[in-house]
């Protein structure tokens, strides 16, 4: 491959750009084990995290990490077969800051462009950009700089030395909070009546001040469950069947 794309999975990049390479980057870094992406074992340690974190929600069925896992393995040997310019898309969250900061030991000396959606379209993720926003963006792609690299490593290299259980993107910065941080918004979110689990996830995640998806929210209601700050109607089943109110 010469000149190729890289964008978070299920992004609609790829279909702003048919007929281009563009590589998923399938993980969402922005809760759970950090990992370097050449670190194998530390890859398999996040798998089975993820695989307890579903058996803990009673869902065991919904577990991608392996998907995930085998992803990371094919975008590492796409990665080594490009020979010209990698553009990544990114917009000012975690995940895509993250899907950044990872990719660059492995991206060596070759020329690395990035297209920020958030500067061009106000839009804080390329998964919130339709295929038609998107076509317009890669002629307006800068190329990073080495000082702008070599900052971006070491910012790496602290984020992995830290391994925060949660990651956000707040004040241009990436910031390593605690496992609770979304707490809140799950606790505001549960009425003081019994209703069913994924409307509390999905209401806290669209009330989150920052970019969050419902894997993690699920964890932490059954979290808060656990710690008895709410109260579930029936036990050992997953948010779609179970009903929480508050304690």
């Amino acid at each position: 491959m010469k000149d190729v794309h890289i964008a978070l999975s299920g992004s609609c990049v790829r279909l702003a750009y048919p007929g281009e390479d563009v590589l998923d980057f399938p993980d969402r870094l922005s809760f759970g084990p950090l990992y370097a992406l050449d670190d194998d074992s530390a890859v398999q340690a996040r798998t089975r995290w993820f695989r307890d974190l579903y058996q803990s929600v009673h869902a065991p069925e919904w577990d991608t990490s392996e998907v995930c896992q085998a992803g990371m393995t094919t975008l590492k040997a796409q990665l080594a077969a490009v020979t010209g310019q990698v553009t990544l898309w990114v917009g000012d969250n975690a995940d895509e800051q993250l899907m950044l900061r990872a990719l660059l030991p492995l991206l060596g000396e070759r020329p690395l462009f990035v297209v920020s959606v958030t500067e061009h379209t106000g839009r804080p993720s390329t998964h919130w950009c339709p295929a038609e926003m998107l076509e317009p963006l890669w002629i307006r792609r800068r190329e990073l700089t080495p000082e702008e690299k070599t900052a971006l490593t070491v910012d790496w290299y602290r984020l992995l030395a830290e391994n925060a259980p949660v990651r956000i993107f707040a004040e241009n910065a990436l910031q390593g909070q605690a496992q609770d941080f979304y707490d809140r918004q799950l606790l505001d979110a549960c009425p003081a009546d019994y209703t069913q689990g994924s409307r509390v996830v999905g209401e806290a995640m669209v009330n989150s001040p920052y970019p969050v998806g419902d894997t993690f929210l699920n964890f932490r209601l059954y979290a808060l469950i656990a710690q008895g700050a709410l109260q579930a109607q029936t036990a050992g089943m997953n948010m779609n069947r179970i009903k929480v109110r508050q304690a």
